[in-house]
């Protein structure tokens, strides 16, 4: 076993679950069978990642932390929308963000109200590698499910030896908060399709509407092909506020008619997060922000040198400087040290378009550096080497634990500002790879704190850029 990092904290293994090994494998495979997690033909965990206090609220103030800083950057290009397009290299006419609102300033509105990143645990501690910001996001669904087994395996509520926060209280709360601002009704349509998150029935969404009818909500699930009939449309608008719990990318790539969401929009909904919010998520604004802006004081170039490896946006012209102090275009560099390097597509999902240079063949990586080059819609980012952490999964009959070294990637969830639970992804062979790739085999689980004899800070709002 390699050895722990010390930021994951002290994995004393002092608490057993009370469930046996088969009965928390059948268990998952229960209540996430809609969920299109890899269970049923693969070990599985028995026990969620459990990592110290400190490290599981730095995950979410560090978050919070460069959400904000990436929020201003993209405000700081340019006053307009256009501007901010044109700086990103994005062409309006193609499409990619088709579903902008002209709904009373909505895209400059509710934008950074749900986010995601991505986190490897490097040497030196925690490194963002990317920011996934939208109401598409895997994780609430799962890591509910998760926490729901885990919690009743190891004893209940009260006895279990490790705790966190959740994402469902947090979107309902961000819910409430705009209807009380809006002054509309306390509606509200999850507006997806399962097959986004490769799942098998709408009890993805299901679990999450019961919840917030449970707060009070009158709430339903709206697959594309319900819509707009499916908000009341064309008469009148029964639900003015809607989750986008879908990415434009995965419905046009399906063939999905886009039709029903723009009546939506135009009949006054308020969709949540809005289009601009897939501008914080591209990941030239990552490359911005490790280069550096001109508005950027000490505290924001720390909180960057901190947390964001070395990013750049692919350039021909870019000059940079090599191991040895010396100026190189960065095409040069990338092509003569591809070992330290993974490359990028700006605009991307799932670890698609994602090359790590140390598992490509020298001519297909530079290949895949002049085509970056030549169409500038790429980022360059150092790799960095995951920790290990030893988790214990069942064996393939699912009926003995072993523990293994697995390279996890922590994905902690803010939704209106609040910590709203952490999802985890890892391979069980504990080799590092493209894990957000559906083809590559990564698992699934729940990141939570370890327990102590003081509760974790109450999940309080933070204002959502406006």
């Amino acid at each position: 076993m390699a050895p722990i990092h010390p930021w994951f904290g002290d994995l004393a293994r002092d608490h057993a679950p009370v469930w046996s090994v088969r009965q928390i494998r059948d268990a998952l495979v229960r209540e996430l069978r809609d969920c299109g997690t890899r269970l049923e033909q693969d070990q599985v965990p028995v026990e969620p990642f459990v990592i110290a206090r400190a490290s599981y609220l730095e995950l979410y103030a560090a978050t919070r932390k460069l959400l904000d800083l990436i929020h201003r950057t993209v405000r700081a290009e340019a006053p307009t929308l256009g501007g901010r397009l044109a700086a990103l290299g994005v062409d309006p006419a193609c499409g990619e963000y088709p579903l902008f609102s002209t709904n009373d300033g909505l895209e400059d509105h509710f934008w950074s109200a749900m986010a995601r990143p991505d986190i490897v645990i490097g040497p030196d501690g925690p490194q963002f590698i990317e920011f996934n910001v939208s109401g598409a996001i895997c994780g609430p669904a799962e890591t509910y499910f998760f926490n729901k087994v885990f919690t009743e395996a190891y004893g209940g509520p009260e006895a279990a030896p490790f705790t966190g926060y959740h994402a469902f209280p947090a979107r309902a709360d961000l819910f409430e908060a705009i209807c009380a601002q809006r002054g509309l009704p306390k509606s509200v349509a999850l507006i997806g399709s399962p097959l986004d998150h490769h799942a098998e029935g709408s009890t993805y969404f299901d679990v999450e509407v019961e919840y917030l009818r449970s707060r009070g909500f009158d709430a339903r699930f709206v697959p594309p092909e319900e819509l707009p009939h499916g908000l009341g449309l064309p008469g009148r608008l029964d639900y003015p506020l809607a989750l986008r719990y879908f990415a434009t990318a995965d419905w046009s790539d399906r063939g999905v008619c886009l039709d029903g969401v723009r009546a939506v929009l135009d009949a006054g909904c308020l969709l949540v997060p809005p289009q601009s919010s897939s501008l914080l998520a591209n990941k030239k604004v990552l490359g911005w922000l490790s280069e550096g802006r001109p508005w950027m004081d000490e505290a924001d170039r720390a909180l960057v040198q901190r947390y964001v490896p070395w990013t750049r946006v692919v350039t021909d012209d870019r000059k940079v400087t090599d191991a040895d102090g010396l100026p190189v275009r960065l095409p040069q560099l990338l092509k003569t040290d591809r070992k330290s390097y993974v490359l990028k597509r700006a605009v991307g999902m799932m670890g698609r378009n994602v090359l790590i240079g140390r598992d490509a063949p020298a001519e297909h990586w530079d290949r895949a550096v002049d085509a970056a080059v030549a169409t500038g819609d790429h980022i360059v980012q150092r790799f960095v080497e995951p920790a290990a952490y030893p988790l214990r999964i069942s064996d393939e009959e699912g009926n003995r634990s072993q523990q293994v070294d697995v390279a996890v990637v922590l994905s902690p969830c803010l939704i209106g500002g609040r910590p709203a639970g952490c999802y985890g992804r890892y391979l069980t062979s504990g080799l590092p790879g493209v894990i957000g790739e559906p083809s590559s085999g990564a698992m699934e689980n729940v990141i939570v704190s370890e327990r102590l004899d003081t509760p974790l800070p109450a999940a309080t709002a933070h204002e959502v850029g406006s």
